[in-house]
């Protein structure tokens, strides 16, 4: 009743020593929450609403309200709504979200999030800067599949089919990635582009 008398938008309680059981937040509510002076702990990222909760405080932050989280809760804040805006086809504003995510990841989460951002880049026609940020993944970790296949659909979207069938047989043959995908894809772009238009006539 208190929180209603207010007219805030919603009541997040948040108890570190405690498992969080319930977050009830409305999905599509702007914002979602008006303010969040704290941490976000990890509790509530095991909570069923986790992402859902995480997802609002990014559009709350990019709404301008007072969000103050820092290190892993923006990574994971970043992620959920990059989630969400690339569900909506909006891959340029993911894309943004994701970069400034960057800032505060490292390690695994870097290039977890780098590889988001190569596929955003590239799905909002910006194929060049998503080779760039795929080939940062690669560099990190020359072992990574999912940064193997984020160079070479970037290169092809860019045009650049000779470099990304060599990026692909780099992958399969000299760091001997076991991959479905770049296996798939060092056959199709080992194809002439005469063989491609004859199947397509077929």
């Amino acid at each position: 009743r208190a929180v209603q008398s207010t007219g805030a938008k919603g009541l997040l309680i948040v108890n570190v020593d405690e498992e969080l059981v319930q977050l009830s937040l409305p999905p599509d509510s702007p914002g979602g929450i008006n303010a969040v002076k704290s941490f976000l702990p990890s509790a509530v990222l095991r909570n069923a609403q986790g992402e859902v909760l995480l997802a609002a405080l990014a559009r709350a932050a990019q709404e301008k309200e007072v969000i103050k989280l820092r290190g892993q809760g923006v990574v994971q804040m970043s992620r959920a709504r990059a989630d969400e805006l690339s569900a909506a086809g909006r891959y340029g504003e993911a894309a943004e979200l994701l970069s400034s995510g960057l800032k505060e990841a490292e390690g695994f989460e870097e290039v977890s999030l780098r590889i988001l951002l190569a596929d955003a880049l590239r799905l909002s026609g910006r194929p060049a800067e998503a080779a760039e940020e795929a080939r940062k993944v690669v560099h990190i970790n020359p072992e990574s599949a999912d940064g193997w296949v984020a160079v070479v659909q970037a290169l092809r979207s860019a045009g650049q089919v000779q470099e990304a069938h060599k990026a692909a047989e780099q992958a399969v043959g000299l760091y001997e990635i076991q991959d479905a995908r770049l296996s798939a894809l060092v056959l199709e772009l080992s194809r002439s582009p005469e063989e491609v238009a004859s199947e397509h006539k077929a």
